[in-house]
C-alpha cells in the first residue's frame, strides 16, 4: 500500500494530537539477530514458539522486540489488544532473500522457491506476525516497502487514528543503515549495518502518555531534518523534549506534550 499527501492532509484547524501510550526503540546490529529469532521477548497471553521467527527478515525480528518491550516498559501487558490496528512500515524488506530465490528459480523452476518467501518476506510480513503474536484482529498491514516506508506509514496510521473505531494502533518503523545491499545468491550480505526499529502504541483513551504524535502541516517557515526512523529512535530517547521532522510531503511529523485523559482497557 502506498501512501502520499493525498491520503492524510489535514487542515491545522482538524489536526489531533495522538497519545503515544508505550513506545521502544533498537538498533539491532548482526550479532544479535540469532538470540532475537529465538527469544524476541517476554510473551503476552500465549508462549511465542521458538520457530516463529526462524525464517523471518531481520526487520520482522526487530519489529517484534520492539513491540514486545514497549508492552514491558509501558504496562501494557493488560490491555486486550484483539481490536488493535498495526501498520508497519519496513523498508526495502526481503532484498536478500529476493536475490537467493530468484536466482534458485533460474537453477531449478517453481521447485528452487521456498514456501516461505511470501509468510515471511513480504510486504504485510512484519504486521502479520505481530497480530499473530498478540491476537490482534483488526486491520493489519505493510505500508510502502520502498526508501520512504516509515513515512508513508506514519500517514496511513494518521488515517486511520483519524476514521476512529480503533481502541489503539501499533505503528512499526524498521531500516538500515547503511542500506542493506543484497550479496551475490547464497553469500551473506555485509555484517556492518545497523536496523533501526521502532514502536509505538497510538491509543486514543491512554492514560498517563507522556506525549503525543502530531502530523500535521508544516509551519510558515518549514524547519527541522528530514525524517529518518534512526532520528525517531534517536528522539524517543528524551520523549519530553519536543522534536518535529519534516516528512517528503511536505507534512511535519511531531512529539509533543500530552495531558492525562482516561485510560480504555479491555474487560
Amino acid at each position: 500500500m502506498n501512501a502520499s499527501s493525498s491520503v492524510f492532509s489535514p487542515s491545522t484547524e482538524s489536526v489531533k494530537q495522538v497519545p503515544v501510550a508505550g513506545y521502544a526503540t533498537m538498533a539491532m546490529a548482526p550479532e544479535q539477530v540469532p538470540a532475537l529469532r529465538r527469544c524476541p521477548g517476554q510473551a503476552v497471553g500465549a508462549p511465542i514458539s521458538p520457530s516463529l521467527l526462524k525464517y523471518a527478515d531481520p526487520q520482522a525480528v526487530a519489529a517484534l522486540a520492539v513491540v514486545l518491550q514497549a508492552i514491558q516498559d509501558h504496562d501494557l501487558a493488560q490491555v486486550c489488544f484483539r481490536d488493535w490496528g498495526v501498520i508497519a512500515g519496513p523498508s526495502l524488506l526481503g532484498r536478500q532473500a529476493s536475490v537467493d530465490s530468484l536466482a534458485r528459480y533460474r537453477e531449478e523452476g517453481a521447485f528452487g522457491i521456498s514456501p516461505h518467501l511470501i509468510p515471511y518476506e513480504s510486504l504485510h510480513a512484519v504486521s502479520g506476525t505481530i497480530s499473530q503474536v498478540l491476537r490482534i484482529h483488526g486491520p493489519n498491514f505493510g505500508v510502502g516497502g520502498g526508501p520512504s516506508a516509515a513515512e508513508e506509514a506514519l500517514l496511513v496510521a494518521a488515517t486511520l487514528v483519524a476514521q476512529g473505531g480503533l481502541p489503539g494502533l501499533w505503528v512499526v518503523l524498521t531500516e538500515f543503515d547503511p542500506e542493506l545491499i543484497p550479496a551475490a545468491p547464497g553469500q551473506l550480505a555485509g555484517s556492518t549495518w545497523t536496523c533501526h526499529a521502532v514502536a509505538m502504541a497510538l491509543m486514543p483513551a491512554a492514560a498517563n502518555a507522556g506525549f503525543g504524535l502530531r502530523i500535521a502541516p508544516p509551519p510558515p517557515v518549514a524547519s527541522g531534518p528530514q525524517f529518518r526512523v534512526s532520528a525517531l529512535r534517536e528522539a524517543l530517547a528524551t520523549p519530553a523534549r519536543p522534536w518535529s521532522c519534516r516528512l517528503s510531503s511536505g507534512l511535519t511529523v511531531s512529539l509533543q506534550p500530552w495531558p492525562v485523559p482516561a485510560e480504555r482497557r479491555c474487560a
